[in-house]
């Protein structure tokens, strides 16, 4: 995983009050993205069908179309204009998560053993394939919505066929991307917090 290596250069001669900042700096991008997406998914919400991740967890044909239909066109053009929102929102998350795990990384190595600082700069993979397949996702949802549409209009062709092929893999994404995200979140409240806070009280 090359990107935890690029992560360990690029920590590698930061000063703590830089590693600081970055974080704060994805913090603003998730929270920039967060108020780039809240328009469309209030639009969403207001329709009064399912929220977005019972699409993305919806994983057949039949289950993404009972969505899509719920929401009305209203709600999926409110769909399809949260997507670029919630790319930005995943860049943020997933930067902030990762550049957490590598800031506790140097310090675990210290407190505990350098295993646990080394399997940390892992963990940090992990948040980023987190992003990564959150991205994957938005593309698929894209190519999820046209497809009903495109379907609706012309019952029975080939795009509707392939809208349950495509359903599976938006809800393979979001699995790995909640799967990743609650891993990472384990990790630093489960073993990293502990740990520091031991080693500080110590």
């Amino acid at each position: 995983m090359a990107h935890v290596g690029v992560l360990g250069v690029l920590f590698e001669h930061s000063s703590p009050s830089s590693k600081a900042w970055a974080v704060v700096v994805t913090l603003v991008v998730t929270m920039l993205g967060s108020l780039l997406q809240r328009g469309a998914l209030r639009a969403i919400a207001a329709t009064g069908g399912p929220g977005i991740v019972a699409l993305e967890l919806a994983g057949s044909d039949a289950a993404s179309r009972e969505v899509l239909a719920a929401w009305g066109q209203s709600g999926r053009q409110a769909a399809r204009r949260s997507l670029p929102g919630d790319a930005v929102f995943a860049l943020g998350y997933s930067a902030g998560l990762a550049l957490l795990c590598a800031l506790v990384a140097d310090p675990l190595s210290r407190a505990a053993t350098p295993w646990l600082g080394t399997t940390f700069r892992w963990v940090a993979g992990l948040a980023l394939m987190a992003g990564f397949s959150d991205v994957v996702e938005d593309v698929l949802l894209r190519f999820l919505v046209r497809g009903y549409e495109t379907s609706a209009t012309v019952e029975g062709n080939a795009t509707g066929a392939r809208s349950g092929g495509v359903a599976k893999w938006v809800r393979w994404a979001a699995m790995v991307k909640f799967a990743s995200v609650a891993a990472t979140i384990a990790a630093l409240l489960l073993f990293a917090a502990p740990t520091l806070a031991m080693s500080g009280a110590g």
